[in-house]
């Protein structure tokens, strides 16, 4: 239905062409409103459904490789002709910087310029060599990446959400990570543990480890410490982060020092090795001190995950439609009246202005019979006027004839009065 108001606006756009009889370039004009307003069309609708159904996911990968090319410079040699169609060849020299670059399995090359904790800036002078390069991106290490897909629940949510929640009432809920840092890191533990450094790293090792080719479990894991916050939380959460992306396995809890006081799983996973997954992770962190090395509950999960999680198949939610709003129609058919409005009105005018000035030019004389079509000669300089016209035209080879006449007339009289005087 996005297109009906195009269908409309083609129908009067032929009527008021017809009756107007241009009929000429009927097809021509149609075809040309036709075409821009699908493309302005299809541009709206594309905006719409890029903020309301695609979404930006996580993938885990890990670096294959690194390639080091060093800086050189290049001899560039130019041609170009001046006014006179002499040739000049000038030379000069580029400089190409070193690049760096690195592998991924989830995020193809990427050129990177400093190290992964940013201390070290990289140019012509360092790294050299691949085997320098890889001191600071070493072969295996963890990475993520961002990538988009097309989430139809997005624009559904309203239908999965928890009945009792408000949102509004939770105003401290953090936001979904989805920021990549140094080029390949991201921080999938939200909230306060002990040495969240090494937690994170870890985190990111099990990741890249649950989505290699050979276990491919297309897993994103996500903790989330929400201190000392009441239950309804969780699902506020849940909420919040429109349950989260496809490949979304997100462990959220609350904790009063070392204590777990409760623990809310949720993915779009829904098969029953994945509903009893989330109940085995429950029960496994509520027995967890936050006391101990958290790592070791990353790794534990990490192969609970690896043995229960099966990715839910967006596939399945094909069948809900995503509703164009409003406020689209509107602006649809606000351009459709603009387009009409150029192609009929304006364009008619310009067409009215145009045949008018070239009637005009006819004659470069300046004072112009447009109905009859005759030169009249200049009141400042009558005897230079020079006309344009067809001299063919009775009426025009008539008016040169006497207006010759008469200034030669006129002359004789100022001639016989400068003699009398």
């Amino acid at each position: 239905m996005i297109f009906l108001p195009t269908i409309i606006a083609v129908i009067i756009l032929t009527i008021v062409l017809v009756s107007r009889n241009e009929t000429n370039d009927l097809f021509l004009n149609i075809f040309v409103y036709v075409l821009i307003s699908l493309f302005v069309t299809l541009g709206l609708y594309g905006l719409f459904m890029d903020t309301k159904v695609n979404t930006k996911e996580v993938w885990s990968g890990k670096i294959i490789s690194v390639n080091h090319i060093e800086e050189y410079n290049e001899r560039v040699t130019t041609t170009h002709t001046d006014s006179k169609g002499k040739k000049y060849t000038t030379s000069r020299t580029v400089h190409h910087c070193a690049e760096n670059y690195i592998e991924t399995t989830d995020g193809g090359e990427i050129k990177v310029s400093r190290s992964l904790d940013g201390k070290t800036r990289f140019n012509d002078k360092f790294p050299n060599t691949d085997a320098e390069l890889e001191k600071f991106y070493p072969v295996n290490a963890p990475t993520a990446s961002i990538h988009t897909y097309q989430n139809k629940v997005k624009s559904s949510y309203s239908i999965y959400k928890h009945k009792n929640i408000n949102l509004k009432e939770y105003k401290d809920l953090p936001k979904y990570p989805k920021s990549i840092k140094n080029y390949i890191q991201i921080d999938r533990f939200l909230g306060d543990i002990n040495n969240k450094d090494k937690v994170i790293q870890k985190l990111n090792e099990v990741n890249s480890d649950l989505n290699t080719k050979e276990k491919n479990k297309q897993v994103n894991l996500l903790f989330v410490n929400l201190k000392d916050k009441p239950e309804d939380y969780g699902f506020a959460l849940h909420d919040y982060w429109e349950g989260g992306n496809k490949n979304d396995f997100v462990v959220c809890f609350s904790s009063s020092g070392n204590k777990i006081n409760w623990v809310y799983t949720f993915s779009w996973a829904d098969s029953e090795k994945s509903e009893k997954l989330k109940l085995d992770v429950r029960e496994y962190m509520l027995k967890t001190s936050l006391n101990s090395d958290f790592t070791k509950v990353i790794d534990d999960i990490g192969k609970m995950i690896e043995e229960n999680f099966e990715r839910k198949e967006f596939a399945d939610f094909n069948y809900l439609n995503v509703k164009t709003p409003t406020w689209l129609y509107i602006i649809v058919i606000l351009v459709n009246i603009f387009f009409i409005y150029s192609l009929c009105f304006a364009d008619n005018k310009s067409n009215k202005h145009k045949a008018h000035k070239k009637k005009r030019d006819k004659c470069k004389l300046t004072n112009v019979d447009e109905t009859n079509n005759i030169c009249k000669p200049s009141k400042t300089n009558e005897a230079d006027n020079i006309c344009t016209l067809d001299t063919t035209n009775k009426d025009y080879t008539n008016y040169k004839t006497s207006s010759v006449n008469e200034v030669t007339k006129k002359k004789k009289k100022r001639k016989t009065k400068n003699l009398t005087h």
